[in-house]
């Protein structure tokens, strides 16, 4: 199946495409389709104009009527929208990207919902797509366990050779990858956690930014962060922020930030 993208907002949208990619590989189809990123007030008018709904939606698609071109349509994709039904429903931009993209392309071949049985039929169907890719639930957790063990493999740690690595997802998408860092003056070294925030704010992400840290090491259970790194996060990540501790044996437990440090110091800045 070929894709041909174009972005129309001034987002990165690099992983975006490498997912729709992974989301169209197994599609068997000789046609190729349009899909254009854009932002809420085009998608917004694209809606008013050929559906007289005066409001922002997340996926538009348009069929290609001339019957000699091999190109199915095209498919609007509000960046927007999609980083907000990626926080209500608690899921990565990854997974709502490749949804509404595997959505809209349905739509194309002629898959409706205006009916209760169309609904099951086509939102069967997106999931077996989804599901063939292996873009699923529990492959969202996999994937931020890879940028993880990613990060690991950077780490510095000539004295204890005990490797940490932590990455953060950004709203936008982004992973930004931290390893522990150590010194021969011990106290100096630095934690993954620490250098994974530090990084992100050091390239101007804010806390509202962050949407989940995974952590990782080759311990015997599932990695738990220091007091310093827990107090460091109480104050730099939002308190609904995804902390996910694994180890490279497959433990997983998931947390937050209240769970890890119920009673953290933070001083009153107002």
């Amino acid at each position: 199946m070929k894709v041909n993208f174009h972005n129309q907002t001034n987002e990165d949208v690099k992983e975006h495409i490498k997912v729709i990619k992974k989301a169209f590989r197994k599609i068997k189809n000789k046609n190729r389709m349009e899909i254009i990123f854009v932002r809420p007030e085009t998608i917004k008018d694209l809606n008013k104009t050929y559906r007289n709904i005066n409001e922002e939606t997340d996926v538009l698609s348009f069929v290609n009527d001339e019957e000699e071109s091999n190109s199915l349509g095209d498919v609007f994709i509000s960046l927007n929208r999609a980083y907000e039904q990626a926080e209500k429903f608690g899921h990565t931009i990854k997974r709502e990207i490749a949804f509404l993209a595997v959505h809209g392309y349905l739509h194309l071949i002629g898959y409706d919902h205006e009916t209760k049985d169309e609904e099951k039929i086509m939102f069967a169907k997106q999931e077996e797509i989804l599901n063939k890719a292996k873009i699923t639930r529990e492959w969202i957790v996999l994937n931020k366990i890879e940028e993880a063990k990613k990060a690991m493999e950077k780490a510095y740690v000539p004295y204890s050779k005990f490797k940490v690595g932590a990455a953060l997802e950004m709203t936008d998408g982004t992973f930004i990858h931290g390893a522990n860092i150590e010194n021969a003056s011990y106290p100096l070294g630095n934690c993954a956690e620490r250098s994974a925030l530090f990084s992100a704010y050091s390239q101007g992400y804010k806390k509202e930014d962050i949407k989940s840290i995974t952590i990782i090491a080759n311990s015997d259970k599932a990695i738990s962060p220091c007091g310093a790194c827990r107090q460091v996060m109480y104050e730099l990540i939002p308190k609904n922020t995804k902390i996910t501790l694994t180890n490279l044996e497959g433990d997983i437990k998931e947390t937050t930030i209240d769970e890890l440090l119920p009673y953290g110091f933070d001083l009153d800045h107002d």
